[in-house]
C-alpha cells in the first residue's frame, strides 16, 4: 500500500535530525571557545567572530527544524487523508480498530515522540563528544540514565495490574454511559437509570482509588528522575571542577561537558520512552497498509431491473455451533414481494442484511440483476437498494436531512415525494417546523413508530428497485400499518422487489412468496397461500392479527384446506363463514388494542367442517347472539335493521348449520359447523 512509502522519509529525517543534534553542540563549543580563548586573551574580535558563527549556525538549525517538523506534520495529514476514507468503508469492528491505529500513527508523526525517536539515532554523537572531553563523563551519563530507566521500569511493573484494571473500568464506564443515553429517550425507566448511575458511581470510585495509587507511584518515579537530572548537572560541574584542579581539563571544557551531559541525559530519557511505543507504531503501520482500498465510484452503467437470486448463502456462527444461514437458495422475479417468517434466532435478519449487501455472507452469492451485490459501488447501492431496520434510529439533524440521507444535492421536491410515497407527509407537515424539525434540539419529536415511517421515506428517497424491510409493522398502530400496506402495494405496482421479515401477519397478504426459516435453513418456500397452508398443526390452525389486513391471509388459508377439484363452492362458503366470524370478533371487542386470534379448521366428514376462532380475552358477542337468534326466529330478514355488532353474527348464523359463542376462563371462542351445499361426487377421495 502507498502508506508504506512513509519509510522513505526515514533517511531525509535522519539527516535533518543529525543537523539539529549538531546544533545542540553550538552552545557548548561557543562557551568552550569563549572561556578558553577570548577570556584569557581579551580579543574581542575573536568574540564577535565566534558569536556571528554561532548565530548563523543557530539560524540554519532553526530552518532545518522548521523543514523537519513541516515534513512530519504533512506526512501525518497525508496518512490520515489516505487511510480514513478507506477505514470508514469497513465494518464497525474493523473501522474502530483501524481508526485507533490511524490516530496512534498521526499522534506519533505530528508529536514529540517522532522527534525523540529520531534523536535516539544520534545519541552516540553526544557520547563521542563527552569521551573526547573526558572519559569520566561517560560513566556519569551511563549511571544517571541507568538509574532513571530502572526507576521507571520498576514503577511501570508495579502499576501494570492497576493500569489494566483501570482500562477495564474505563471501558465499563463508557458502556454504562451508552446505556444512559439510550434510557434518556425512554423517560419511564427512571428506576433503571438510577441503578445504572449507582453502578457508574461505584465503578468511578474504584477507578479513582486505582488512579490515586498509580499516581503516587508514577509521581514518585518522576520525582526521582527529576532529582537525578538536577543531580547530574551538579555532579557534572563538580566532576569538571575536579578535572580542572587536576589540570586534565580546561574551564571551557568543564562548562561544555556539563551542558552536553544534561542534553544527552534528556535525549536518552525521551528517546527510550518513545522507543517503548515503537512496536505499537510499527504494528499500526502494517495494519493500515493492509486496509483494502474501496472503490468510491458507481460500478453499474445501467439501472437494475429488480431480479434477485440467492445462491448458496452460508454464514458461519463459529465455535462449533451450527451456521446462522445454511445453503439458502431462491430466486425472485422483478416486482415480487417476499415475506420471510420463522422463529426468533432463525436467521431472518441475517439473511435480510446479506441480501441487501450490508453484511454479505462469506460463502455464497446474492445477485441483483446478475450483479454480485458485493461488487456494487456505494452510489449504485444507495440508488438501487432501500433498507429499513427493525428499530430505525434517525440521526441528529432535520427530518429533511434524514430523509435525503444528508444528500448535498438534496431537493425539496425529492424529499416531499419520498415522504408522500411513505404516507408520512401529513405527519411531518403537522409538526410546527415541518421538514425542518431538528432532532438535535428536539430528539423526542417523534415516536418509535413515526421514526420507522420516516426511515421508510429515507429508504425510498432514491426510488430504489429493491426494498428490504425488517419487521416494518412491528412498531406501527393500525392506521400506520394501513398506510404501510398502501405504500407497499404502490411499490409492487411500480415493479419494486420487496423482501420483508415478518413476525406479525398484518401485511402478509402483500407477499407473493413466503420463505420459512428454521435454524438457518429453508424450511419452506413458495406461494404465500401454499406455505401458510403448510404451517403448524397439519395445516389446520393459524394465528392471525384481528385486523382488516389479515382477511386475505385468512381466505387463502381456508381455501388451502380444500384439496379436491369439486370443492370450490364448499371452500367459498367456508371463506365467507370465516370472514364473518373474523368480523364478529373484531366488532365485539376493543378496537384500540393489538389483538390476534387462533383459527382452527376441522373436517367432520366430506360434507361438514367446523371452523372456530378463539381469543385470549372475553367477548361481548355471547350476549349479542341470543338477540340475533330471537330476531331471526321472529322472521326479521332485513340486515339494515341490525346493529354493526349484530350483523356479522346474523350472516354467520345464516351460513352455518350451528353457531356458538362462549366465554370461559377469560377466553372467548366462536365455533361454527358448516355443511356443504352440493354433495361431493361418489367415490371422491376424502380430505
Amino acid at each position: 500500500m502507498a502508506l508504506l512509502r512513509l519509510r522513505r522519509l526515514l533517511a531525509p529525517l535522519l539527516v535533518y535530525s543529525f543537523a539539529t543534534n549538531l546544533a545542540i553542540l553550538i552552545s557548548p563549543i561557543f562557551m568552550m571557545q569563549v572561556l578558553d580563548r577570548v577570556v584569557p586573551s581579551g580579543n574581542l574580535g575573536t568574540l564577535y567572530l565566534l558569536l556571528m558563527i554561532a548565530l548563523l549556525a543557530q539560524a540554519a538549525s532553526g530552518f532545518v527544524e522548521y523543514t523537519r517538523d513541516l515534513s512530519l506534520h504533512r506526512s501525518a495529514r497525508w496518512a490520515d487523508a489516505l487511510c480514513r476514507p478507506r477505514l470508514l468503508q469497513q465494518n464497525p469492528d474493523a473501522q474502530a480498530e483501524g481508526l485507533d491505529h490511524l490516530n496512534l500513527l498521526r499522534d506519533v508523526l505530528s508529536g514529540p515522540r517522532a522527534l525523540a525517536l529520531l534523536n535516539l539515532f544520534w545519541l552516540p554523537l553526544f557520547v563521542l563528544c563527552l569521551g573526547l572531553i573526558h572519559p569520566g563523563y561517560l560513566f556519569l551519563l551511563v549511571a544517571i540514565v541507568g538509574l532513571s530507566a530502572a526507576a521507571k521500569a520498576i514503577a511501570t511493573g508495579f502499576n501494570q495490574d492497576r493500569t489494566d484494571r483501570t482500562a477495564q473500568l474505563l471501558d465499563h464506564e463508557k458502556a454504562l454511559l451508552r446505556q444512559l443515553e439510550l434510557i434518556g429517550v425512554q423517560p419511564r425507566m427512571h428506576h433503571v437509570s438510577a441503578n445504572i448511575l449507582s453502578r457508574f458511581g461505584a465503578n468511578m470510585r474504584e477507578r479513582d482509588g486505582l488512579e490515586d495509587a498509580i499516581d503516587r507511584t508514577g509521581l514518585a518515579s518522576g520525582g526521582l528522575s527529576s532529582f537525578l537530572r538536577m543531580a547530574a548537572q551538579l555532579l557534572a560541574l563538580s566532576l569538571g571542577a575536579y578535572f580542572v584542579s587536576q589540570g586534565t581539563l580546561t574551564a571551557g571544557g568543564m562548562i561544555a561537558a556539563s551542558l552536553i551531559t544534561a542534553k544527552a541525559i534528556a535525549i536518552a530519557e525521551q528517546s527510550l520512552e518513545a522507543a517503548a511505543s515503537g512496536p505499537a507504531v510499527w504494528t499500526a503501520l502494517r495494519a493500515l497498509a493492509r486496509t483494502p482500498a474501496t472503490d468510491l465510484t458507481e460500478t453499474e452503467a445501467r439501472p437494475l431491473n429488480g431480479a434477485l437470486t440467492c445462491d448458496g448463502l452460508i454464514v458461519p456462527r463459529g465455535g462449533g455451533h451450527p451456521p446462522r444461514l445454511d445453503r439458502i437458495r431462491f430466486e425472485l422475479a422483478p416486482g415480487t414481494c417476499l415475506g420471510i417468517i420463522g422463529d426468533a434466532g432463525g436467521g431472518k435478519s441475517t439473511l435480510l442484511l446479506a441480501l441487501a449487501g450490508l453484511a454479505p455472507a462469506p460463502i455464497g452469492t446474492v445477485y441483483l440483476d446478475q450483479t454480485d451485490v458485493r461488487q456494487l459501488g456505494p452510489a449504485t447501492r444507495a440508488a438501487a437498494i432501500g433498507y429499513v431496520p427493525q428499530m430505525a434510529a434517525l440521526l441528529p439533524g432535520t427530518l429533511a436531512e434524514n430523509i435525503s440521507g444528508f444528500d448535498p444535492q438534496e431537493t425539496e421536491t425529492k424529499v416531499i415525494s419520498a415522504a408522500k410515497t411513505a404516507r408520512v407527509h401529513g405527519l411531518i407537515s403537522a409538526l410546527p417546523e415541518g421538514y425542518q424539525t431538528d432532532l438535535r434540539r428536539n430528539p423526542l419529536a417523534l415516536t418509535a413508530g413515526q421514526k420507522q415511517q420516516v426511515a421508510l421515506a429515507a429508504a425510498l428517497y432514491h426510488q430504489p428497485r429493491y426494498l428490504f424491510l425488517d419487521e416494518p409493522n412491528a412498531l406501527l398502530d393500525r392506521h400506520a400499518e394501513r398506510a404501510l400496506c398502501e405504500t407497499l402495494g404502490t411499490l409492487k405496482a411500480d415493479g419494486v422487489t420487496i423482501v420483508m421479515v415478518l413476525h406479525r401477519a398484518g401485511i402478509m397478504g402483500l407477499a407473493d412468496q413466503v420463505l420459512s426459516l428454521d435454524r438457518g435453513r429453508v424450511a419452506d418456500f413458495g406461494p404465500r397461500a401454499q406455505v401458510l397452508g403448510r404451517q403448524t398443526d397439519g395445516r389446520r390452525t393459524i394465528r392471525l392479527p384481528l385486523r382488516a389486513t389479515s382477511l386475505q391471509d385468512l381466505a387463502d388459508w381456508i381455501t388451502g384446506q380444500f384439496t379436491r377439484s369439486n370443492d370450490a363452492a364448499f371452500a367459498a362458503k367456508a371463506v365467507m363463514l370465516g370472514t364473518e366470524l373474523f368480523q364478529a370478533a373484531c366488532v365485539n371487542g376493543p378496537d384500540d388494542e393489538k389483538r390476534d386470534g387462533l383459527f382452527k379448521f376441522t373436517f367432520i366428514d366430506d360434507e361438514h367442517c367446523e371452523l372456530s376462532l378463539s381469543e385470549e380475552r372475553p367477548t361481548t358477542a355471547d350476549g349479542v347472539l341470543p338477540r340475533v337468534r330471537t330476531a331471526l326466529c321472529n322472521g326479521q330478514v332485513d340486515t339494515a335493521e341490525f346493529s354493526p355488532e349484530e350483523l356479522p353474527l346474523v350472516l354467520a348464523s345464516k351460513l352455518a348449520k350451528t353457531l356458538e359463542v362462549t366465554n370461559a376462563n377469560n377466553r372467548s371462542c366462536f365455533s361454527a359447523l358448516l355443511q356443504a351445499d352440493p354433495l361431493p361426487e361418489a367415490g371422491a377421495r376424502p380430505h
